[in-house]
């Protein structure tokens, strides 16, 4: 009897222990890793003309991943890296203004970061996305207002996709980039419309 009571009690533990690599094992592979769909992603930055016109610009060059937990979005992150000299305007001489060293200096500063610190869940479909941004070699807190438009199998690519809007403003004399302020206003607008795929 007391060999058999051992028994039971060896398997139980047993049990026990290998339900609980089981549920580590589940939780270490819960989240999964997407990268940007480059042919649906848009990285805009935009900012008032003297207050006659809205102008903006793009960021042509970029690579990353978001790793993303659907059950509990604020364990994901997302880790963005620029080109900066890939900034391009719908206006030449604008495009080399902006990369000449009174703004961007990209010959001497080449690269954009992005890295996630924290993020907010806020509603069922929006969150808060805070992050280090790094611009001219300057790096400073911003977070971005974002909404989930789709987490599901791609209606064309029939493989694991979402897609996100976020937006966030920041002062560009915070990261050197404060010429003509305040005849030019301080306040850039970032805008980021993507997709990404699951990642193969």
């Amino acid at each position: 009897m007391i060999n058999q009571s051992a028994t039971a009690i060896r398997r139980a533990v047993s049990a026990s222990i290998f339900a609980a690599a089981l549920a580590v094992s589940g939780a270490a592979f819960a989240a999964e890793t997407f990268v940007f769909d480059k042919g649906h992603t848009e990285i805009r930055f935009s900012w008032s003309h003297f207050g006659l016109s809205r102008m903006s610009g793009l960021i042509l060059e970029y690579d990353g991943s978001l790793t993303f937990d659907a059950a509990a979005p604020e364990n994901s992150a997302l880790e963005l890296k620029a080109n900066a000299g890939s900034l391009w305007t719908h206006v030449d001489d604008l495009t080399k203004h902006l990369k000449a060293a009174e703004f961007f200096d990209t010959a001497k500063y080449p690269n954009i970061s992005f890295k996630t610190t924290r993020i907010e869940k806020t509603g069922d479909k929006t969150g808060k996305i805070t992050g280090d941004l790094t611009v001219k070699g300057v790096t400073k807190p911003v977070t971005f207002d974002t909404k989930l438009n789709f987490l599901g199998n791609h209606p064309y690519y029939n493989k694991p996709s979402l897609g996100f809007s976020a937006k966030a403003t920041v002062k560009r004399s915070d990261f050197n980039l404060g010429a003509f302020v305040p005849a030019i206003p301080d306040e850039i607008e970032i805008t980021i419309e993507t997709e990404l795929n699951q990642k193969s």
